[in-house]
């Protein structure tokens, strides 16, 4: 008989060793939410299995057979560049060499594959790129966590160069420009007192979710 999970939550603890070749649970009288119980069974090599079928969530192509067929670097690069034009929010990673981290979300621009954001030049992403070129983003759907949703999930998850460009380069003008264009609120801002920051990508990774569950397409740019 297939575990049914109850809407609101179930009574679980923990799992027995894979012995016999089915899973065995522990029943307890704690109280785990939903969220937290489903999370664990999709990340865990033992239930993961189990997970998959219980939520009908095909690790294939949804809604067809078989593996997705390969697809271009042109292609995925198309992908890329729509992804980037019809989002407006990242998420980014710069780090020191002291290896502290700091992460922020952000409004950017993108022109092809180089993305930009601005921030005030004494800002700690600014003094991290000086110190430490790598930098990471993400760029992501704003979905509700339910099955049809994140079987359509889509996403970029970005490794890059970082630059800093100062006011009067003439990157900095094409940057900024697009900011103002994209983000009229930019017209009001001083641009003499910003730093824009460029994030050249190395590898580019767009998550894939209509084409196959937890597919990325990976496309270097090195």
């Amino acid at each position: 008989m297939p575990f049914k999970v109850p809407t609101r939550g179930i009574q679980f603890v923990t799992y027995l060793i894979e012995s016999t070749g089915t899973l065995s649970f522990f029943f307890t009288g704690n109280y785990f939410p939903l969220t937290k119980v489903m999370a664990f069974l999709s990340q865990n090599r033992l239930t993961r299995e189990w997970y998959m079928k219980v939520m009908n969530v095909n690790e294939k192509t949804p809604g067809s057979k078989g593996e997705p067929q390969q697809r271009s670097r042109s292609e995925i690069i198309i992908d890329i560049l729509n992804y980037l034009e019809d989002h407006s929010i990242l998420t980014m990673a710069t780090c020191n060499l002291d290896a502290v981290p700091d992460a922020t979300a952000l409004e950017y621009v993108s022109i092809r594959e180089k993305v930009y954001v601005t921030c005030r030049p004494s800002s700690r992403k600014v003094s991290n790129i000086n110190e430490n070129p790598k930098v990471a983003y993400e760029i992501h759907d704003d979905i509700p966590i339910n099955k049809q949703s994140i079987n359509n999930l889509q996403a970029l998850q970005v490794f890059a160069t970082g630059k800093v460009l100062k006011h009067g380069e003439s990157e900095f003008r094409k940057a900024f420009e697009a900011m103002k264009a994209k983000f009229p609120i930019f017209n009001k801002v001083n641009e003499e007192s910003r730093a824009i920051l460029c994030f050249s990508p190395v590898d580019i990774w767009f998550l894939n979710y209509e084409r196959k569950f937890f597919l990325r397409e990976r496309v270097s740019f090195k």
